[in-house]
């Protein structure tokens, strides 16, 4: 069967079109392809049929007319009858792949846009073509109320844009005149679309038309000025200059002079800098080693690590170590994140991370799309097939990771967080590797690294009741190392009774430098508590020993039986 939402909304199947029935079955039907392989419950079809004043038998016209759908689809194809299934909190519509127009409009749009950004100008426009042959009209003819509300201004934008990109490639194919009538009636649509009245004045100028070019610049001057008081963007502006200066690029291809071969854009290397004196690890390491694609591995999902731990534990500092040796068995680059997931500013939102990842495999600004799944969709295209490392570094939730992973098996994704990231196992295949604090012997070797051999074997009882002061939390050791080796006059001895008698929270930390600070990294997870959890952290901090469990009835645990040396603060509240 095929579903068609790309103008009228309508279905076809072995015998023909369906008769779908009246306006509000039609409704129905846009509201349950819209979600198609997913359950639609009552009270939203109510909605999107009858907006906020649905009849007292709503539910019972909504039975109605999904039997009419199924009997339509019935008289048109053998699997119709079947396809709507009725579900205790609503229906669910059975659609297989590459039967709906809009999800092959977008698969055409996906190949269009790699081929372009890869060079493949011939390939890009067949495949622009094809999506845009899709559209018989307006989309979602024919339906009226919220439904089409909330889905028009999307699915116009995704049908626009992609016009505009089948005109950027037939303009890199050195056709020009051809596109004047086309450019013509979309400006008349969109007069406020300014790539459009870029894309026309360039076609004007390479016709030989630059008369014209310029009084199309002055046209949508005037009309941005009186629809939205504003000037033309700096693109416009820009094009407009070049324009008036007689810019030779600014020709059509064919015509420009044999050019030297463009350099090769550089291979990404995105990750930060390894970690200093980076100690211990050995059985984490070998386990992010065995997730090392294969050579003779074909086929299945990308490889994903999700790295989880408490502030400071260390996940960043593994994930970078690792990554800068796994760099020869992932020749073709590596992508590197901060989603700020815990962090003073908000965290990053997916698009963003998107963008700046196809920017960095070479996709020009003007070619990201601005739908976020059409970005992903490129991403996917763009790193099919490549060796390449992804480090999403800080992420707040699966779904702010989701969107940003790779198909291709032969890429790693390495995922750090503070959060549980089981949702991300499940569904996606994560091997998820909890970070703990670091061993005493790791934790008196990073001090000894800083500090150096002389003063750690001078004063190794100090060294070792340092480490145990700093939980062997690796951030509070790096900073109490960091003290230390500034204040080379300053003995173990002397630092460690001034951590045990202050604020030792407040005492680890580097001035002037927030993300050096043992409070300020778990101020960012105490921020994203709720109000009672966060009432509830403050109260067990009055606990005055290293543990707690909850308290009577059946089923009360005992205490932590965690010493205070694998990561208990006095306090502080504690895990159990």
């Amino acid at each position: 069967m095929e579903f068609r939402i790309l103008g009228p909304v309508e279905v076809h199947g072995e015998g023909g079109q369906a008769r779908l029935g009246g306006g509000r079955a039609v409704t129905l039907l846009a509201a349950l392809i819209l979600q198609a392989n997913r359950t639609v419950s009552y009270e939203r079809l109510t909605t999107a049929v009858w907006g906020d004043n649905p009849p007292n038998s709503a539910t019972a016209a909504l039975h109605t007319y999904v039997f009419r759908l199924r009997k339509a689809f019935g008289d048109v194809d053998p699997t119709g009858l079947d396809r709507i299934v009725t579900y205790k909190t609503g229906y669910l519509l059975h659609v297989q792949p590459g039967e709906l127009d809009l999800e092959v409009f977008r698969a055409h749009v996906e190949r269009g846009r790699a081929a372009s950004a890869a060079g493949k100008f011939e390939q890009a426009a067949t495949e622009l073509d094809a999506a845009l042959e899709l559209w018989r009209g307006t989309a979602l003819s024919g339906v009226s109320g919220e439904l089409v509300a909330q889905q028009s201004a999307s699915l116009d934008e995704a049908y626009i844009s992609a016009v505009e990109q089948r005109v950027e490639v037939k303009l890199n194919l050195g056709k020009t005149a051809e596109l004047i009538p086309e450019l013509n009636g979309l400006i008349a649509a969109h007069p406020l679309r300014e790539r459009l009245r870029e894309q026309a004045m360039l076609v004007l100028y390479r016709s030989g038309r630059q008369a014209e070019a310029l009084a199309m610049y002055q046209d949508v001057y005037r009309v941005l000025a009186d629809e939205l008081g504003i000037q033309p963007g700096p693109a416009l502006q820009e094009l407009h200059r070049r324009i008036l200066s007689g810019d030779p690029t600014l020709r059509s291809p064919s015509e420009q002079k044999p050019q030297a071969p463009a350099v090769a854009r550089p291979v990404p290397r995105q990750l930060p800098t390894d970690v200093a004196n980076f100690t211990g690890r050995e059985e984490y390491m070998r386990q992010l080693d065995a997730l090392l694609p294969s050579a003779d591995r074909s086929g299945g999902a990308v490889v994903i690590s999700a790295i989880e731990g408490i502030a400071g534990v260390g996940k960043t500092a593994l994930a970078l170590h690792w990554a800068h040796q796994a760099t020869p068995h992932l020749p073709d680059g590596q992508l590197y994140v901060n989603l700020r997931g815990y962090a003073q500013s908000p965290p990053m939102e997916p698009g963003e991370a998107l963008a700046r990842f196809l920017r960095a495999l070479g996709v020009p600004q003007e070619q990201i799309p601005v739908d976020q799944d059409e970005q992903a969709a490129m991403y996917r295209s763009l790193m099919a097939d490549k060796r390449m490392l992804v480090l999403l570094d800080n992420a707040m939730s699966p779904d702010q990771v989701r969107p940003l992973l790779p198909g291709s098996a032969s890429c790693l994704v390495l995922i750090t967080s503070r959060v549980d990231l089981r949702g991300l196992a499940a569904l996606d295949g994560a091997r998820r590797l909890v970070l703990d604090v670091l061993t005493a012997d790791e934790a008196v070797n990073l001090l000894t690294t800083t500090i150096g051999d002389e003063r750690s074997t001078t004063e190794a009882d100090h060294v070792a009741q340092l480490a145990k002061l700093c939980g062997y939390l690796p951030l509070a050791l790096r900073i109490a190392a960091a003290h230390l080796a500034g204040h080379v006059s300053q003995t173990v001895g002397g630092y460690l009774a001034q951590l045990a008698e202050g604020d030792r929270l407040s005492q680890l930390g580097i001035e002037h430098d927030q993300q050096a600070a043992v409070r300020a990294s778990f101020d960012l997870s105490y921020q994203t508590l709720p109000a009672d959890a966060a009432r509830l952290f403050r109260l067990l901090g009055l606990v005055p020993g290293p543990d707690f469990a909850p308290r009577g009835g059946r089923g009360a645990r005992p205490a932590c039986p965690r010493t205070r040396p694998r990561g208990c603060w006095p306090g502080s509240p504690q895990r159990t």
